[in-house]
């Protein structure tokens, strides 16, 4: 008579209820940690909302060296190898108005991705190629939103096309990143009618995910490389 009491009271309504309840709180517990996002480099600094504020300074080193490019952060030493590789082939790459030829604008230009890597709101490296010591390209990977863990932009000079530099230097870049940041996605964004860009992206391990639009039209194409294949 007692076991059957017993048995009724630990199914009773009233107890269904109480571990049901319990039920859910600890799945819905897991679900919110399981499902919780990874955190990304951006938590906007002020009014800056640009800004690395998960890397302290010193975190990425200064040269990053391959079999065939290196990459060494951007200096004003620089400068005068910047502006004889930044072709006009280059600059139309990347859709630089034809008024951006003239070396005071370059002088402008690299002192403020100088001043955009010491504030922590990119990282520009130039590309040097190992046989010769030349500066020959620059890459840089910028980082905007919380949602937007890293955007990669870059260039090489068209006597320096083959030989696999370009490639080398996003994947010296993109490793590094991955390895010290806490993402597992980077991102290229091309527009429409940059079909060399488009292919070289897709070559060096990027795949097409969709468009960005604007104004209710595609603007660009939106390309990502992922830390796990």
């Amino acid at each position: 008579m007692q076991i059957s009491l017993n048995y009724k009271k630990v199914f009773s309504k009233e107890f269904r209820k109480y571990w049901l309840a319990i039920v859910l709180f600890f799945y819905v517990a897991i679900c919110f940690f399981i499902e919780q996002p990874r955190p990304h480099a951006v938590f906007p600094i002020g009014e800056n909302p640009h800004t690395f504020t998960m890397v302290p300074r010193g975190v990425f080193p200064d040269t990053v060296r391959g079999k065939v490019v290196t990459l060494k952060v951007m200096t004003k030493s620089q400068t005068d190898q910047y502006y004889e590789m930044f072709s006009e082939q280059a600059r139309r790459g990347l859709n630089f108005p034809l008024d951006t030829t003239d070396r005071e604008w370059t002088d402008s230009y690299v002192n403020y991705q100088i001043w955009r890597h010491e504030k922590r709101e990119m990282l520009c490296y130039a590309i040097h190629d190992n046989t010769d010591k030349h500066l020959i390209g620059f890459i840089d990977l910028r980082v905007f939103w919380r949602q937007d863990p890293g955007q990669m932009g870059f260039w090489i000079n068209e006597k320096y096309y083959g030989g696999g530099r370009m490639r080398e230097a996003v994947d010296l870049l993109v490793n590094a990143y991955f390895q010290i940041m806490d993402v597992s996605v980077v991102n290229a964004y091309v527009e429409p009618f940059n079909h060399r860009s488009f292919a070289a992206c897709k070559k060096f391990g990027f795949e097409f995910v969709g468009f960005s639009h604007k104004k209710d039209r595609p603007f660009y194409y939106v390309l990502e490389r992922y830390r796990y294949p």
